[in-house]
């Protein structure tokens, strides 16, 4: 019990040394607080300070959850962006390879209005911009690397804007200087 307990202080002791570790797990202390480890009589205990540990683990599952909501925010997006490629490539087969002049006028294309919400900005009725291109959909030389429609967002998001392309996909652009390569 006593060389258990000696490795468990010597990992302890490593992890407080180690940035990285720290900035995964911040709370770190804490559940290292929660836990404390003794040794008695060649017997290793284990005890626990309920109110300390039940407000960590509080902690812990509502970032758990607020991180899974985002991805569920983000992949809703994401799903309606291929909705509305799909549906700007529609009009443009109906419309000798033009494109519309607003994406309002694609919601003959599209199932239901609310494809035009962006589930993570909810309060705008439409939550995504539309970059016209300044040649029809057949002339544009590369398809898949041209933006057609965007997430609206005032800062840049920490996981990634998703954007629609005029061959049709969608994909989440991880960081801002692709973007802006992108758009160019």
């Amino acid at each position: 019990a006593k060389a258990i307990d000696n490795l468990i202080a010597n990992m302890m002791a490593t992890l407080h040394k180690e940035p990285p570790i720290k900035a995964v797990f911040p709370k770190l202390q804490d559940l290292i607080d929660a836990f404390p480890i003794n040794v008695k009589n060649s017997r290793l205990s284990l005890h626990f300070n309920n109110e300390q540990t039940i407000s960590l683990f509080n902690d812990i599952i509502a970032k758990a959850f607020q991180s899974a909501q985002k991805n569920a925010h983000r992949a809703m997006a994401m799903n309606n962006l291929k909705q509305i490629a799909i549906a700007f490539n529609m009009y443009a087969e109906d419309n000798k390879s033009e494109l519309p002049d607003n994406i309002n006028q694609l919601l003959p294309y599209l199932k239901d209005k609310k494809i035009l919400t962006n589930p993570r900005q909810p309060n705008r009725d439409i939550g995504f911009i539309y970059v016209k291109p300044a040649v029809s959909i057949k002339d544009i030389k590369y398809p898949s690397r041209c933006i057609i429609a965007y997430e609206y967002h005032e800062t840049w998001p920490d996981n990634g804007l998703c954007a629609a392309f005029a061959d049709g996909h969608a994909e989440t652009i991880a960081n801002e200087a692709h973007f802006k390569e992108l758009r160019e």
